[in-house]
């Protein structure tokens, strides 16, 4: 149970009030309405880019990446045109559960993204989404894994999102079946100590909505195709998850209640090939001819084939499914830069793009002079005004930001040096289809992310907010949970405390004060993924469309 001035914190990845006010609206989340009415509610700004790995990296660390480092699940290698896979031994400085740790503060913590492999924290933690699978040790202390899979035994970290090979039926199912035993988990290691800090996130709420948001939102043109008796089954699931929130509230008693995500999220429209525009332009070279590329993408089709019932999905091994994978992503991820020719290009990544330059000096065949640099980024950022989708005549990029504008810390010189925000519906792409610089979305992906959560705040000293809604960051959460449990702020933190949400006469003293000294341990580093791991973590990421 929660010690007497604790925090509960639900983690909704994905979340957006775009969906949930239509659905407590109707009656169908009641026990969220209900958390609205007598708390404070807001929008809650992600990350830039607003990517799972960075954004719960931001919230973890209380710190922008220009401080944490990261930017997306892939992290560019140093000197290399090279990527590496991001873990929490990725993050840099300290995080909350060891701010928290320092004071004595009991801490129990399910499944947050980026905590694998788990630190060694004053309580316990469960790790998330980029954990391999439930054969790794993804427990502290380790010994829980084996209690957690003897109480539930076929816990799952990360359901399956292959809509394609299950359909919309088993794929509910199987995200019902993921928060459920979620639910599960949370009530009974809730019951097993006293908590100061019980942290329960749930990804399944971003991965049903990638999947099926045409069956979510209204105005989605797509959204009518759908037989009411499909959007209904769908909506079962946030019956469900409204179900457990307030279980789980009910079960904190008098503590203070947030309720959160890293993102929100939208309808999707198409994919935009981003280094092929580079090329187009004359910013990026290759070292094969555009009939070569072509031919690219004769042999990718040829490979994935006619298949309108799926039938490779279903009936072939996942080790084939993977090879096949691969085979295709070495003619159109990874084409022919001719690195000595270029000055631009994008990095592997999600949601926005990660633009670099070529930069003599620090890139290994950087060919852009540092007395260039400047002006090159003003030049791309301007031509980026002219990128109209050819349908609709509409701009495709929001903006572009440079790194400076947005980033600031010691990680800052290792940041793209651009940032190329979409507007909200276009999937940038890095690697290349052919000649084409756009082309529809990857079969089961219907919603992306954009760039506000939101934020509910409940109980304890939180009270309803009179005003209109204040818009806070998600960096401002770690000092709020550290505020609320008596610990001091650290002053590398990039958040401030959300006091306006507070009652003055019941906000938690300042002082504080450790109850018991806690041994800060190194983290509990697992060895680095396997071939096999990473491989497995990345086709789950390509299936949401991240990488």
């Amino acid at each position: 149970m929660l010690n007497k001035g604790g925090v509960l914190v639900i983690g909704l990845d994905g979340a957006t009030f775009d969906l949930l006010h239509p659905l407590m609206s109707s009656g169908i989340m009641p026990n969220l309405a209900n958390l609205m009415k007598i708390g404070a509610s807001g929008a809650l700004q992600s990350t830039i880019p607003p990517v799972t790995g960075p954004a719960w990296a931001s919230f973890q660390t209380g710190t922008h990446p220009g401080k944490h480092g990261l930017v997306d699940f892939l992290r560019r290698q140093p000197a290399t045109y090279k990527s590496a896979l991001i873990d929490s031994t990725a993050l840099q400085g300290q995080t909350l559960w060891m701010e928290l740790a320092k004071y004595g503060r009991r801490i129990c913590v399910l499944n947050v993204p980026l905590t694998y492999p788990p630190q060694q924290v004053n309580g316990c933690m469960i790790s998330g989404f980029l954990t391999p699978g439930s054969d790794a040790s993804f427990t502290y202390p380790p010994e829980l894994r084996e209690q957690l899979l003897a109480h539930i035994p076929t816990y799952t970290i990360t359901p399956s999102s292959d809509i394609l090979m299950m359909g919309v039926k088993k794929f509910v199912q199987s995200m019902l079946c993921a928060v459920h035993q979620k639910w599960e988990a949370a009530k009974w290691l809730m019951e097993q100590d006293h908590w100061d800090l019980f942290m329960v996130h749930f990804q399944a709420t971003d991965l049903l909505q990638h999947a099926l948001w045409d069956y979510l939102d209204p105005t989605d043109p797509n959204f009518d195709k759908h037989s009411s008796s499909e959007r209904d089954l769908v909506q079962r699931f946030y019956r469900d998850l409204d179900c457990i929130i307030g279980d789980l509230t009910q079960m904190a008693g008098d503590a203070a209640i947030i309720i959160m995500s890293d993102h929100g999220f939208g309808s999707a429209r198409k994919r935009v090939y981003l280094n092929r525009w580079l090329a187009n332009h004359g910013y990026l070279a290759l070292n094969a001819s555009e009939s070569w590329i072509r031919l690219q993408e004769g042999l990718e089709n040829l490979l994935r084939g006619l298949d309108v019932l799926n039938l490779r999905r279903r009936l072939l091994p996942r080790d084939f499914q993977r090879q096949r994978g691969r085979m295709i992503r070495r003619l159109t991820q990874d084409p022919w830069i001719d690195w000595a020719r270029t000055r631009a290009f994008v990095f592997s990544g999600s949601t926005f793009g990660n633009l670099y330059l070529n930069l003599e000096g620090r890139d290994p065949l950087g060919v852009v002079p540092e007395s260039e640099y400047d002006q090159l980024r003003t030049e791309i950022t301007e031509c980026f005004r002219a990128l109209n989708d050819p349908d609709t005549g509409q701009p495709v990029v929001d903006c572009v930001y440079k790194r400076e504008d947005v980033f600031a810390g010691p990680k800052l010189t290792e940041l793209p040096d651009l940032i190329v925000r979409p507007h909200g519906g276009y999937l940038l792409e890095t690697r290349f289809k052919g000649d084409n610089l756009f082309g529809p979305l990857p079969q089961g992906i219907t919603g992306l992310h954009r760039m506000n959560g939101i934020y509910i705040f409940s109980g304890g000293p939180f009270i309803a907010h009179p005003e209109a809604s204040v818009t806070a960051s998600i960096v401002d959460l770690a000092p709020t949970i550290l505020y609320l449990l008596r610990v001091p702020i650290p002053d590398w933190m990039d958040g401030r405390i959300l006091k306006e949400m507070m009652d003055s006469n019941l906000q938690p003293s300042e002082e504080s004060g450790a109850k018991e000294p806690f041994d800060a341990a190194p983290i509990v580093a697992a060895p680095g993924y396997s071939t096999m791991e990473e491989t497995q973590i990345l086709d789950r990421l390509r299936g949401l469309g991240y990488v």
